[in-house]
């Protein structure tokens, strides 16, 4: 007697090789280097409150997420090195100052940078030690937003980042060690031909005004800031 036994395969067993659809693969850059970092004087101000003036010894990161191209490359590490370099060196050894501030009337008279605070405080620094910056306040997450936008605003220049498909970006600005914010830009996924520069560099532009305010993140393992009552006397 001939004895037919019939096995179910699973579904998933019973397809070939060439039927199985092959995960797209996605790709990250990440850049950490000793020599990404700034020292600056600053102080947080807003309505009702003045931290004392002081100093940070900033570290910078960055990462960047898109497709491989043919040479193997999201993006060349030696061209973000050296853009993330000249803007750390262009801050080193400042004092910060927000010129978009609502409670800080910043003038220049001279050769001095005068500041005055709504608390009745008054600073002058000579100008070439004040980096002022179109910020409103000279917190982590801001310098990442500027640091960011003076970034893509770099690479927009060859048109790199569209070009090379380049979909994120994000900046991480650290004050010390596990205290840091970040800030990231989803960027249009372009297809490198099929857009003009000029129409790819005002789509970028157009998307970075309406999500790079919302995208921050202050890491969660990150002390709490330490605070400081308002400084009544005058400098």
């Amino acid at each position: 007697m001939e004895i037919t036994t019939t096995i179910q395969l699973p579904r998933v067993l019973k397809k070939t090789s060439s039927s199985l659809a092959s995960p797209s693969p996605s790709f990250s850059v990440y850049v950490s280097k000793d020599y990404f970092k700034f020292n600056a004087a600053h102080f947080i101000a807003f309505k009702g409150y003045r931290e004392k003036l002081h100093g940070h010894n900033y570290k910078v990161d960055l990462k960047i997420w898109g497709r491989k191209n043919g040479d193997g490359y999201v993006l060349d590490f030696g061209k973000i090195k050296a853009v993330l370099r000249d803007l750390c060196k262009d801050i080193n050894e400042h004092v910060i100052l927000p010129v978009n501030s609502n409670v800080l009337e910043i003038s220049e008279k001279g050769e001095n940078v005068n500041v005055k605070c709504e608390d009745g405080s008054l600073f002058s620094f000579p100008r070439n030690d004040c980096k002022l910056l179109p910020i409103e306040h000279s917190s982590a997450e801001e310098l990442a937003e500027y640091i960011l936008g003076k970034t893509i605003e770099h690479f927009s220049e060859e048109y790199l980042l569209q070009m090379r498909g380049v979909t994120a970006m994000e900046i991480a600005v650290s004050e010390a060690p596990n205290q840091l914010a970040t800030c990231r830009i989803q960027l249009p996924a372009l297809t490198a031909g099929k857009v003009a520069p000029a129409q790819a560099a005002t789509e970028i532009q157009s998307n970075q005004i309406k999500t790079v305010q919302a995208d921050f993140d202050i890491s969660k393992n990150a002390h709490p800031r330490k605070r400081v009552k308002p400084c009544l006397c005058a400098t």
